[in-house]
């Protein structure tokens, strides 16, 4: 019984190889041993980065790698812990706060100078909450009043399109409950009206039947 030790040299390419050493004994028989290599690789743990505040929160990101990388690009409102390394390593993503309604997207892309290989991972955020708690509302024939939940993390103001509706409430900072006010109807007609809601240039409406 013989050991024999088996040496390869780097792999310096992306692409796995595949190479086999051969014994030939004193009888004339052979065996054979296969040799695997692992290509250059970078690679992270997720594709999609989900921010769920619109506030500033941290989320990791684990970079999967036997080279080199570097941070070739990533949106302006994140902030990066690492933006180089080799081999494994975990970077901590930061968002900025969010000032807006909408939400946000962008992508941070990792790569190794040198070679064709990157990865790209997407990142969204969420923006403000604006949201009522029912877009609809019913009400009888006789004057009345029903509440419904405002949320919102910036001002709003609102404004309504008929005058035998009205609301405790035109505007305010944050979130609110908002009591919805109908006159009584003496038609024998249905009748419709809306509240507006109005934050950062996006709006909602409240439709409201007696």
């Amino acid at each position: 019984t013989h050991e024999v030790k088996i040496s390869v040299a780097p792999n310096t390419t992306v692409s796995d190889r595949k190479g086999y050493v051969s014994f030939l004994t004193s009888g004339n028989e052979k065996a054979q041993i296969e040799i695997e290599q692992r290509g250059l690789y970078l690679k992270t743990d997720i594709n999609v980065l989900e921010f769920s505040t619109s506030r500033e929160e941290k989320l990791p990101l684990k970079v999967i790698s036997n080279t080199s990388w570097q941070v070739e690009s990533y949106p302006v409102w994140l902030s990066l812990s690492v933006l180089s390394g080799a081999g494994n390593a975990t970077i901590e993503i930061t968002t900025n706060d969010n000032p807006i309604v909408d939400s946000r997207s962008g992508s941070i892309v990792l790569t190794q100078e040198g070679l064709d290989l990157s990865c790209e991972i997407a990142v969204m955020q969420v923006g403000k909450a604006f949201e009522l708690s029912a877009p609809y509302m019913e009400f009888p024939h006789y004057a009345s009043s029903r509440t419904l939940k405002l949320r919102s993390e910036l001002p709003w103001t609102s404004f309504i399109d008929c005058e035998w509706l009205s609301t405790n409430r035109q505007s305010g900072t944050t979130d609110t409950d908002v009591t919805v006010s109908v006159l009584e109807n003496n038609s024998y007609d249905e009748r419709e009206g809306n509240v507006t809601y109005m934050v950062d240039g996006k709006s909602m409406v409240l439709s409201v039947h007696q």
